[in-house]
């Protein structure tokens, strides 16, 4: 089975606000947006389970997908900040190739906030997509969620200026985890990592 989901500009509903969570203090490097905007904070997750040969997700891949749904509209350790404003997901490099699993893991919870995934942006194209992040001031004080590939997204951490965070993802098996940077005076501030608990055998 295989989802689609059409390009467009990032947006969504406005969501509540909660307190933010402490912030030791980190080594900022990196894109910052050049305006006293951006989202309180920045979620990431790889794309579900996939076969061992093909562009999709494979069954437990989509369970996980809409098993997401619920877990970042109810999960204390995702909703902070209320449900995402925006959803971004790496973008498939040829029409007729390449991995769609980022867009499928995350299209279900689009659907249901009514947003459109932004698939702008190919793999190695985040620093273009941190800019464009940290520049919508409509993304001030609420979450925005990242799928992607998961070696890519340690880069992508690097990336928004914060180099505390590990340096790799967590191993190739691993598709339940969600790391959770929040920011403080447009910068960078704390990270977690979480287990989904999605399925019994979530590591």
């Amino acid at each position: 089975m295989s989802l689609s989901c059409s390009v467009l500009e990032p947006g969504g509903k406005s969501k509540h606000q909660a307190p933010a969570r402490s912030m030791p203090n980190v080594t900022v490097t990196g894109i910052l947006a050049t305006q006293n905007s951006g989202p309180a904070e920045v979620i990431f997750i790889r794309h579900g389970e996939k076969p061992s040969v093909g562009d999709d997700l494979n069954d437990k891949g989509y369970q996980r997908a809409q098993l997401l749904v619920n877990y970042f509209k109810t999960s204390p350790d995702v909703t902070a900040f209320g449900a995402p404003v925006a959803i971004y997901a790496m973008a498939r490099p040829h029409q007729n190739s390449g991995s769609l699993r980022a867009i499928e893991t995350v299209t279900p919870l689009a659907l249901s906030l009514g947003l459109t995934v932004n698939t702008s942006y190919l793999k190695d194209d985040y620093q273009a997509m941190i800019k464009d992040i940290m520049s919508h001031p409509e993304y001030s004080g609420k979450m925005v969620l990242i799928c992607w590939e998961h070696a890519v997204i340690p880069e992508i951490l690097d990336g928004f200026g914060y180099t505390g965070a590990p340096q790799e993802w967590p191993g190739s098996n691993y598709f339940d985890r969600t790391w959770v940077l929040d920011f403080a005076d447009n910068r960078p501030s704390t990270f977690h990592d979480y287990n989904q608990h999605l399925f019994a055998d979530d590591q």
